[in-house]
């Protein structure tokens, strides 16, 4: 129950300092035996996800190049303290304690390949050190700031969740505190000297894959470069001293909540009044292409001598352009696929001055691109599919 108590006093103890701006807390209890990190950890977990009900996570149809978010974040820590020297008949023992972390900034993703955030943050760390029945509960709190990058490799078409592999860069602000705790012969003297450390925090997490919003789920591990010492703290209980030290490296679980902007939807054209239905004109298919990517983007321009080749392009059925003349400037087309067999139909409305009707197509499906001839005629159509595994 002693435990249960510290870790209630770490999370209070933390809100109070963040309103008066301390960098040191802590309390003295009487350790008992008992523990509760693990249902504290549990809670806050599932706290964390809960959260992500609000977020518009639904698939998108078109979707942006690059993705501007803000990103919200609250996570968990754990970390212990060293035990540096001891005296005395009583025993110096450490204990594993939980700290929290408040995060805001921006991220920006390309293409759900990778990404790049920003952000600066609040939090503390906890621990918990004890002589003999006493126990200290420790409080060390800070703001940081910090780069991220970040690398998601492909989801499936049906996947649900998205890896998301990164590490973050950034700096430590630590203020000057020092604070005493007594219970009866027990007495702490903490201290933190000011300081401004670099820290590395390699993580690895998921996110939905989808949605103007994403959720993401990460554990870092958060390594203080520089080695020093965050603080110390001395106890003494009758001849018996100790001294504890800890450097504020630790593992914790975040959850960031990536919050989209609203994107004016893309005009949708309207089937020309003099063409007939798709079902009813013949088509050939030029190439069925497999991909792993849900995203394609073609630059479509005509191929000869410019004279007039006019063209409607329709994406699994609906148009995405409608009776435009091709020149020499390309037309450039970013397409999201679904799971299957995606469809790209090419039909003429007229065959220029010189039959056919031809254009010259640069596709990207991924790393390099690929040269396609694409020839139409006004009684025949032409059909690129595209396979997403």
């Amino acid at each position: 129950m002693a435990r249960i108590r510290a870790l209630l006093l770490l999370v209070a103890s933390g809100v109070a300092m963040c309103a008066h701006g301390q960098s040191l807390g802590g309390s003295v209890g009487i350790a008992d035996g008992g523990g509760g990190s693990g249902f504290l950890l549990k809670g806050a977990l599932q706290a964390l996800m809960g959260l992500g009900g609000a977020l518009d996570t639904d698939r998108q149809d078109h979707a942006r190049a690059f993705a501007p978010r803000l990103v919200c974040g609250i996570g968990t820590n754990t970390q212990w303290a060293s035990v540096v020297s001891h005296t005395g008949k009583a025993s110096a023992t450490t204990y594993p304690g939980l700290g929290l972390m408040f995060e805001l900034g921006g991220s920006l993703t390309y293409r759900d390949r990778v990404g790049f955030g920003i952000s600066g943050a609040w939090g503390f760390t906890g621990y918990g050190v004890g002589q003999d029945t006493m126990l200290h509960a420790i409080v060390h709190a800070g703001k940081r700031a910090e780069a991220r990058l970040v690398w998601l490799p492909p989801a499936g078409p049906q996947a649900d969740r998205q890896w998301r592999i990164g590490v973050a860069a950034g700096l430590t602000f630590q203020r000057a505190d020092a604070i005493h705790r007594e219970n009866g012969p027990f007495q702490a003297n903490t201290t933190v000297q000011r300081a401004v450390r670099p820290y590395l925090a390699p993580e690895i997490g998921q996110w939905s894959p989808m949605g103007k919003d994403r959720l993401e789920l990460s554990i870092r591990y958060v390594l203080n470069v520089d080695g020093r010492q965050a603080w110390t703290s001395r106890t003494s209980l009758g001849n018996s001293t100790a001294e504890f030290s800890a450097t504020d490296n630790y593992f914790g679980i975040v959850a960031r909540y990536h919050i989209g902007f609203t994107r004016k939807p893309r005009p949708v054209p309207t089937m020309p009044p003099a063409l007939a239905p798709l079902d009813e004109r013949p088509a050939d298919t030029l190439a069925i292409l497999d991909t792993r990517h849900q995203h394609i983007r073609l630059r479509i321009w005509d191929d000869a001598e410019v004279d007039g080749d006019t063209v409607s392009i329709f994406w699994n059925g609906q148009p995405v352009l409608c009776a435009v003349e091709m020149g020499r400037k390309p037309i450039r087309l970013d397409l999201d696929l679904h799971a299957g067999l995606n469809r790209l139909r090419v039909v003429a409305h007229n065959e220029g001055r010189v039959p056919p009707n031809t254009a010259s197509c640069i596709l990207r499906r991924g790393k390099g691109r690929e040269a396609l001839l694409i020839k139409t005629a006004r009684n025949k159509d032409q059909v690129i599919v595209f396979r997403l595994k």
